[in-house]
């Protein structure tokens, strides 16, 4: 097993651990936010946050295995 494979399923499991993380939370804010609070922009934020990062860095990672 390479280094790059070794990489590319630690990732992957890391990415796995965040959204489940991240699914979990904003179930939570989504249920238990007050009406009036911020809690849900502040989830909309968090998504657009996360979802953005982790577009770049997939991004990131496909570009240098390509690279070689």
């Amino acid at each position: 097993m390479t280094i790059t494979l070794i990489a590319l399923v630690l990732y992957f499991a890391i990415v796995l651990a965040f959204a489940i993380f991240s699914a979990s939370a904003i179930y939570h804010i989504w249920q238990f936010g007050y009406i009036g609070d911020l809690s849900k922009p502040v989830a909309v934020i968090y998504l657009i946050i996360s979802a953005g990062l982790i577009i770049i860095t997939l991004f990131l990672v496909v570009a240098q295995l390509l690279r070689g």
